[in-house]
């Protein structure tokens, strides 16, 4: 009798509860529900973003395309906003300038979401090319890291327009006969209304109109210092000197590891004369120390290098950068004593940095040869003389 009751105990449990595994499996199905109903809401609201984006900046565009065909604005200042304001109606700073290139704006988006950036990237198609953070973002590569982490600002971004808004979408047509045919992106590219196959050579100096719309239609390659040099990908930047593409390897001489090692800044492509570029690569701060009498040991970096460079040179071998008051000069000139014994040390050829600023703009040099005075501007190339053993 007892077991009979038993077996009818738990027969009812079992019918009319649910056991603990059932709760939680159900919990957890409700869980993945939820998050997934989230991560599909965040990424219609952040496509919805970038579309609000995308359609303001071509509003934008128009107005500013139309500021470059009028010929009303100079190379390299800045276009009028006009009743859009300094700023999206999402509330993202944005500003425009004409380029230095013929025919060509570009606009600069800041303080925006990382997740929208991704959202332009992949749905953004008018501008000739986008610019996160001095590196050029190549579409082949689907590298969408370069917009920073979730949650994050994306970095700067800047879109360079052709004043033909509409010249990325047509690549170009051949007029023959009565029928009009498409270039092929890459390969053909078009001038005047007719199609020309790409040159396949390396880069080459642009002395034409026809070789610039070639540069800029072939291969997605890049204008610099009127040289039509090979689009860099994505995390990659073009090294004018080296004339190639690198991938940046420091900032601050603390991301070089190896011995002996400074971080040689790139200016190659930076915008302001005030800011030091914000990539370079690790270079040997070689050379020798040398006694120069009467003044003290100095050693010469073994290349020329622009401003910065060369105080990171300087840092890096545990010494200071030359001042003019090392050689003794007058506002202009050096005829002093010390001077002449920096020139016996180190021959007449070369033109030094010092630590010295004229503005925000330029540094004072001195030159071996003829012992002039003179402030050039920080993106210069010359040789980097450092004070060490103090």
């Amino acid at each position: 009798m007892m077991k009979k009751d038993i077996t009818t105990q738990t027969l009812l449990s079992t019918d009319t509860g649910r056991s603990m595994v059932e709760m939680l499996g159900t919990l957890a199905i409700m869980g993945v529900l939820s998050i997934g109903g989230i991560a599909g809401y965040r990424y219609a609201m952040d496509k919805s973003r970038a579309n609000e984006t995308i359609d303001e900046l071509n509003k934008r565009a128009f107005v500013y395309a139309t500021q470059v065909l009028n010929n009303e604005i100079q190379s390299g200042e800045p276009l009028s906003n006009g009743e859009f304001g300094d700023k999206t109606a999402l509330g993202y700073d944005v500003e425009a300038n004409k380029s230095y290139y013929p025919d060509e704006f570009e606009v600069t988006l800041t303080n925006y979401p990382s997740e929208v950036c991704v959202q332009l990237l992949k749905n953004y198609m008018i501008p000739y090319q986008i610019v996160i953070a001095g590196k050029v973002y190549d579409p082949r590569s689907d590298n969408y890291s370069i917009c920073g982490e979730d949650g994050e600002g994306a970095p700067e971004t800047l879109f360079v327009y052709t004043a033909d808004l509409n010249q990325e979408k047509e690549e170009g047509l051949e007029i023959s006969g009565t029928e009009a045919k498409a270039c092929t992106p890459g390969k053909e590219f078009s001038s005047h209304g007719q199609c020309y196959p790409c040159d396949s050579s390396g880069s080459y100096y642009i002395g034409s109109q026809y070789e610039y719309e070639s540069c800029r239609a072939c291969g997605r390659r890049m204008v610099v210092e009127n040289q039509c040099v090979p689009g860099c990908m994505a995390g990659q930047v073009y090294h004018a000197d080296k004339k190639e593409c690198v991938t940046p390897e420091c900032v601050t001489n603390s991301d070089c590891i190896g011995s002996g090692e400074y971080c040689e800044l790139d200016s190659s492509q930076n915008k302001s004369c005030t800011e030091a570029p914000t990539y370079g690569t690790c270079e040997s701060a070689s050379g020798t120390p040398v006694t120069v009498t009467g003044v003290g040991t100095y050693q010469k970096s073994g290349s020329e290098m622009n401003w910065w460079s060369a105080q990171n040179y300087c840092e890096a071998i545990g010494g200071r950068m030359v001042t003019v008051a090392d050689f003794d000069c007058g506002d202009t000139t050096c005829d002093s004593d010390n001077f002449k014994a920096f020139r016996t040390a180190f021959g007449t050829s070369d033109t030094l940095w010092t630590s010295d600023s004229r503005d925000a703009c330029s540094a004072y040099d001195v030159r071996l040869i003829d012992g002039n005075v003179n402030a050039n501007g920080r993106t210069f190339n010359r040789y980097a003389l450092c004070r060490v053993g103090d």
